[in-house]
Parts: structure tokens; sequence; C-alpha cells
């Protein structure tokens, strides 16, 4: 299954002395689905929904300068 999409992405980093801290979060927009993937309906609207795609991830990252 090919995917076509946009990974939109920022973070910080700090440096402490020998030791570097850091936060990135990442968005994945999927083109070829557009976010819906699937509705549906019943008879009342207490029952209607839908499925969709969301990604996204956030990164904690720990790190030591060895020189």
């Amino acid at each position: 299954m090919k995917k076509t999409g946009l990974l939109l992405g920022g973070g910080l980093k700090y440096d402490y002395s020998r030791f570097q801290f850091g936060l990135r979060a990442d968005y994945y927009l999927d083109f070829k689905k557009f976010s819906k993937i699937a509705e549906w309906a019943q008879e009342s609207n207490r029952f209607a929904g839908e499925i969709s795609v969301k990604t996204f991830t956030i990164n904690l990252t720990v790190g030591y300068k060895l020189k």
C-alpha cells in the first residue's frame, strides 16, 4: 500500500554541561485518505461514528557528550 502525505515536526534541545536533553513532536498528515477511513450511521444519530487517521509521535531524548 503506497502512502502519500506530509510529515510536520519540531523540537527543542537544551545543553547542560556535558548532557543534552530534547523534546520532539511529529504529525503525519495522510493525503490519500485525508483523515477519514470509514463512516457509519444507524437509524438514530446516537450510534453514528467514524474512523479517522491521526498519527503523531512525541520523543524525549537524553544524550551525553564524550568529548
